[in-house]
């Protein structure tokens, strides 16, 4: 990965991490976070980088991926969040 991509991620992961720092209860889709969880300067960012932020996040337990039984794909407060001080 380019440093480039990797700043990227750590700056979309940093923004996911302090939304939910700040609304403990949030739960959201992918679509509903980048328009609501992440600032407007990241808007632009792809959706896929977002998604590669998301999976990141789970996969170290920050963030828990919930499947609706209707197969909608919710991201929640995974309890483990590491300080963001």
């Amino acid at each position: 990965m380019r440093s480039h991509d990797a700043l990227g991620l750590a700056r979309l992961r940093g923004a996911i991490l302090r939304y939910l720092r700040a609304h403990l209860q949030a739960a959201d889709t992918m679509a509903g976070i980048v328009e609501w969880w992440l600032p407007q300067y990241l808007h632009a960012e792809a959706v896929e980088r977002v998604q590669a932020a998301l999976d990141e996040l789970v996969a170290q337990g920050w963030v828990d991926k919930i499947t609706l039984i209707e197969g909608t794909v919710l991201y929640a407060d995974g309890r483990k969040l590491p300080s963001l001080q």
